[in-house]
């Protein structure tokens, strides 16, 4: 038995025990298979990532090649790329990716304050290649300042001047979390499956607000504390395997 056939036998085995733990059956009712138990999970959705079709067939394959080396040896043998696969899948339904493990920390986001000077955020911005900033008071989030601002600010109030003086208070009525005409940003919880994340960034229909940013609470609620920022660009720290599990 070769190397690569060892590690796939090994990690199949704890992986069905896994699956079995979190389907709930019941063994002592009858044998629970590898199968069975991913049956289970899948269709009554006790896991998500389980539920994804590619995944769900991916395991299914890997079932059969168990069942092949276990009752006729050396008919076929798995590769490199097979057992890494699902290594990775393994290791994502055993220890799920989270969202704070993938956002931009708390203490390293660039941000402005109600008194901030105007000039001063612009200049941020340019310098950073920033298109949003958020507002933060206490620590929490109170609104997002970005390059639209003054196009909306115009909208709203059919004039626009500025001037040295002006701070991001300035522009309080157009700047809140819920005031942004064309674009939306949603809290999460810090817990919830990077996996997940993806999709939040998808329109639902047309007309609908793009979302320009997820911000990581500790429970996914407003008035918490920010703990992190997700853009779409934080998701390519996500491995590309789990990237194209996500599609």
């Amino acid at each position: 038995m070769n190397q690569e056939t060892e590690r796939f036998l090994r990690d199949f085995k704890e992986l069905e025990n896994l699956l079995i733990s979190m389907s709930g059956l019941d063994e002592r009712s009858g044998f629970v298979s590898f199968s069975r138990a991913l049956d289970t999970i899948k269709y009554e959705r006790k896991n998500p990532i389980v539920s994804l079709g590619s995944v769900y067939l991916f395991l299914k394959n890997a079932s059969d090649l168990r069942n092949m080396l276990s009752h006729e040896n050396n008919i076929c043998v798995p590769t490199s790329d097979f057992v890494e696969k699902f290594e990775l899948i393994k290791s994502e339904i055993e220890h799920p990716l989270t969202a704070y493990q993938i956002c931009t920390k708390a203490d390293k986001i660039v941000y402005a304050t109600y008194s901030s000077k105007l000039q001063d955020i612009v200049d941020l911005m340019v310098k950073s290649h920033l298109s949003h900033v958020p507002v933060i008071s206490q620590g929490t989030v109170k609104g997002v300042f970005s390059s639209t601002t003054f196009f909306q600010s115009y909208f709203v109030n059919k004039k626009l001047k500025v001037d040295e003086d002006f701070t991001i208070a300035d522009f309080l009525s157009v700047t809140g979390v819920r005031e942004h005409l064309n674009e939306q940003f949603t809290f999460i919880p810090r817990n919830e499956r990077a996996i997940t994340l993806v999709n939040k960034f998808s329109k639902g229909k047309f007309g609908d607000k793009r979302t320009s940013c997820l911000f990581v609470t500790e429970h996914g609620r407003e008035n918490e504390k920010l703990l992190g920022l997700i853009t779409e660009l934080d998701l390519m720290q996500i491995p590309l395997l789990e990237r194209q599990m996500m599609k």
